[in-house]
Formats: C-alpha cells, structure tokens, sequence
C-alpha cells in the first residue's frame, strides 16, 4: 500500500513540474501570439470568461 501511494505521489508530481515548467516558459509570450489569433465570429468577449469559468 504504501509503495502504491508511493508511485501515486511521484507520478502526480511529475506532472505538476511540467506544467509548472511549461506554463513558466510561455507565460511571457501569451500576451503576444494569443491576441493577434484571427479568432471566429462567433468568439465570446473577454469579460465573459470570469463570470463562466467561476
């Protein structure tokens, strides 16, 4: 049981570092390529998304 917990604890960790480390390395460069996406009509405004997601 405890080596199951074990493997359980070391894989969840090595998926929270990786997207740690990814989100860190493209946190600067969002801002840029996200906003000159050619987005559809149908695209919601930004306001819309916080009121949506919570």
């Amino acid at each position: 049981m405890k080596k199951k917990l074990t493997y359980i604890a070391i894989s969840v960790s090595i998926c929270l570092i990786i997207g740690f480390l990814s989100g860190y390395a493209t946190q600067s460069s969002v801002n840029d390529w996200y906003l000159s996406l050619n987005k559809p009509s149908f695209n919601p405004p930004n306001w819309i998304f916080g009121p949506v997601w919570t």
